[in-house]
């Protein structure tokens, strides 16, 4: 396989036709030899039990909102199809429980509350930051009884609903780092004019729900870093592997079995 060298890259990422999005800046910093096999060699990821588990809840949630599975059919749906869906071995049996049994007691014990007013459901937004072109997702816009928006995020991590302390703590900064994904949604809401007022994950393995007030500087700031790191993206020549966690490599990264950084390092992917 022949190499594509750093300025054709270059040129393929800063293209006025490249399109953006939360998933590729993520895997970037996430792992840039993952970013490079994936968007700039174009190879195909193997599957993983944690993504699968979150895309079969995201699956059984989209249908629920659109009305094609019935409050009182959300338990045996996904018990019946759970093996047909995440058919990937989970890390261990206790990450497989706790997977499993999170997700079965959520559709068990449904709570509707805080989903009044849904006015769409996997909603595709197309926009502009700038120069760069954007493409992103929202799992739930619902409407406020005053108009205004509220953009719901399915996540399968427990996140903690934030301290309220004077010092922020890990779990507040892990929060935060989250939230920037739905500010990221926010962007072409308010180019439309449409005003947001707030922001909500939907914590499905503990039941939760953490919902935060919308702030348009914080949208601003957002918006900056975005640009900030694209141009760092767009002039990166090192593409080199993320290889502090073995756990990351091995479960979450779906290049393991391609990637000869980690068969050095660990040995046979699986």
């Amino acid at each position: 396989m022949i190499s594509p060298s750093d300025v054709s890259i270059k040129l393929a990422l800063s293209d006025d036709d490249y399109v953006w999005s939360h998933s590729r800046i993520k895997q970037f910093d996430n792992c840039r030899y993952g970013f490079y096999m994936k968007y700039i060699l174009g190879l195909k990821e193997e599957d993983r039990f944690f993504s699968q588990f979150g895309s079969f809840v995201h699956k059984i949630l989209e249908k629920y909102f659109k009305g094609e599975i019935e409050k009182s059919k959300l338990y045996e749906y996904y018990i019946c199809n759970f093996s047909k869906e995440v058919n990937t071995p989970a890390p261990n049996p206790k990450i497989f429980a706790s997977y499993f049994n999170g997700g079965a007691e959520y559709f068990k014990n449904f709570d509707e509350t805080g989903f009044e007013n849904i006015v769409d459901v996997e909603k595709k937004l197309f926009f502009k930051i700038g120069n760069k072109k954007f493409v992103g997702i929202i799992d739930l816009l619902a409407q406020t009884e005053t108009g205004k928006y509220i953009l719901v995020d399915h996540k399968s991590k427990m996140l903690k609903p934030r301290s309220g302390r004077k010092k922020p703590t890990v779990s507040d900064n892990e929060l935060d780092e989250y939230l920037n994904q739905l500010y990221l949604y926010a962007i072409p809401l308010t180019q439309k004019g449409i005003e947001v007022d707030s922001l909500m994950f939907n914590c499905f393995r503990n039941s939760s729900k953490i919902k935060e007030t919308f702030y348009c500087a914080k949208m601003k700031e957002v918006e900056e870093q975005i640009l900030a790191k694209i141009s760092e993206i767009e002039n990166n020549t090192k593409w080199t592997p993320n290889l502090e966690s073995e756990f990351f490599c091995r479960n979450l990264c779906g290049f393991t079995g391609q990637c000869e950084y980690f068969q050095m390092c660990y040995g046979k992917g699986t």
